[in-house]
């Protein structure tokens, strides 16, 4: 019986996974769970839109495949890379075991978790909570649909999605995010219409994150 490609490469994934995760320290799965604790410990109850918004602008499939291809966990990667060890040159292989300990140690939520907690989101601000106030003057826990959509859009690109200088920009990615959703089935046709009719409702100035 033919194997597919397919197949063939779930089976690769899983031995390169179990063949880095077999070389991963004690001590840095650890770290990275003390790590993920720090990050998430002051975070309110989210919204169930917000992990929502995410994964469709990041990674659509994140909850239905393996997390060690996740476009999600290898911005994890590079995040823990930039914030919690910025003076450590990783190598190839030192990153793909990094994603192994991620893959491993962490759920689909908790990955989640630890990314719209740390993401960089514009104005200084890392982190979902941080944006949300500095952004809306709302706290991350009542933030509505088009708002959350809008902040994800700025951790996809905050160089050219520039609120002052590209609003229309930012307008048309935040929209995009939400018609994803739509088509993902995680919101009514509705709901992202209403969403989609509201301006970006930012403060002015905005202000930044200390």
């Amino acid at each position: 019986m033919a194997i597919s490609t397919l197949t063939v490469l779930i089976l690769v994934v899983l031995f390169v996974f179990v063949a880095f995760r077999a070389f991963v320290p004690t001590s840095l799965t650890s770290e990275l769970r003390r790590s993920f604790e720090s990050a998430v410990i002051h975070l309110p109850e989210l919204p169930e839109h917000v992990p929502l918004a995410f994964s469709t602008a990041i990674d659509p499939d994140f909850y239905v495949t393996p997390r060690l291809t996740s476009p999600i966990t290898k911005y994890l990667v590079t995040l823990y890379a930039r914030q919690e060890a910025p003076d450590r040159r990783m190598s190839p292989t030192g990153q793909i075991a990094l994603g192994s300990a991620f893959a491993a140690e962490f759920s689909h939520d908790e990955l989640m978790l630890w990314l719209v907690s740390k993401a960089y989101l514009g104005l200084g601000c890392f982190g979902v909570a941080n944006a949300s106030q500095a952004h809306f003057a709302t706290p991350i826990q009542d933030i509505d649909l088009s708002r959350i959509a809008l902040l994800t859009a700025l951790s996809k690109a905050t160089t050219h999605l520039n609120l002052e200088r590209a609003p229309d920009l930012v307008l048309a990615e935040r929209n995009a995010i939400l018609k994803g959703m739509e088509t993902m089935g995680a919101m009514g046709p509705d709901v992202i219409v209403q969403a989609i009719s509201m301006p970006l409702q930012v403060q002015s100035p905005l202000p930044k994150c200390d």
